[in-house]
């Protein structure tokens, strides 16, 4: 019997308490989670990196192997063998002795993670002070293996039903799946049930218009739904502004936008929630904003 405290790690056998590996000191550090993979090793997620025991061995993986955050918060074992590790600083996944990361600057939703679970359409879902998100294993290994550079999360909060967005991970398990499938998990005000074969999701993107552009304070009107329209701006303009907006009611605090005026950018903008963009000192020429 393994048991992880915050003061180190115990092991009974028989009622007995055996003594712990030698070299390794985890009698004085505090043991967050423990899980056993496919192969019957036993993994220690510790506030000192991650150890693995196989008989009677104990191997220590920290920042200088790979890892991407020496403070392990949760650990959960896939089916194939992969260890996804959740951390105080991102997310990483343990496959043939290398690791994988991924944290906020990629897409990750939130870099401290108290829970990792699987549901039956091939997602993950993790926990987070701000919430739950998850994404698909093949958007995580797509990002591993270069082909995109970042990785798009489905977060939810209060505006989903929760009662409150903050979950607890100070202790481990931090959330289970049940027989049924279902997911739970704890927050701050109570337990949530997610039953992720019953989530709709609006996979329509929300019409697009633009309100309204500002040229150093002379504002042109609202294009009233035509895309195609052409405005001439007089010379000498500083400030460019341009309002735009998406019709979509069922939670309009998720709409975001990406934002490209071909001519003058090299591409889409990163995803943000505000409706206006500014331009400046824009050289003479035809532009098209998307």
């Amino acid at each position: 019997l393994w048991v992880g405290t915050s003061e180190g790690l115990k092991c009974f056998k028989d009622g007995k308490q055996l003594p712990l590996f030698p070299g390794f000191d985890l009698a004085n550090t505090r043991v967050n989670v423990i899980t056993q993979d496919n192969e019957k090793q036993i993994w220690f997620g510790t506030e000192n990196g991650l150890y693995c025991e196989r008989n009677g061995k104990l191997r220590h993986y920290t920042i200088k192997n790979g890892l991407c955050h020496d403070f392990v918060k949760s650990l959960f074992v896939e089916s194939d063998g992969d260890l996804w590790i959740g951390t105080r600083g991102g997310l990483s996944r343990m496959r043939e002795n290398r690791f994988d990361n991924i944290s906020e600057n990629e897409g990750l939703f939130n870099d401290i993670i108290h829970q990792i679970l699987e549901d039956e359409n091939g997602y993950l879902w993790m926990s987070c002070n701000k919430g739950l998100f998850k994404t698909t294993k093949k958007k995580l290994e797509d990002f591993f293996d270069g082909k995109i550079k970042r990785v798009e999360f489905v977060s939810y909060n209060e505006a989903d039903g929760m009662k409150s967005r903050e979950c607890v991970g100070s202790y481990q398990p931090a959330g289970i799946k049940s027989d049924n499938g279902n997911l739970w998990f704890p927050t701050v005000k109570g337990a949530i049930i997610i039953n992720p074969g019953n989530i709709k999701r609006n996979s329509f993107p929300s019409p697009v218009v633009i309100e309204s552009i500002t040229a150093d304070g002379i504002r042109y009107p609202a294009f009233a739904g035509k895309p195609q329209e052409t405005i001439t701006i007089p010379p000498g303009v500083d400030r460019l502004k341009i309002e735009y907006s998406a019709l979509s009611f069922q939670v309009p605090k998720r709409v975001r936008f990406k934002t490209w005026l071909i001519g003058y950018e090299p591409g889409w903008s990163d995803e943000v929630k505000r409706r206006t963009v500014d331009y400046t000192n824009l050289d003479p020429g035809r532009y098209t904003f998307r």
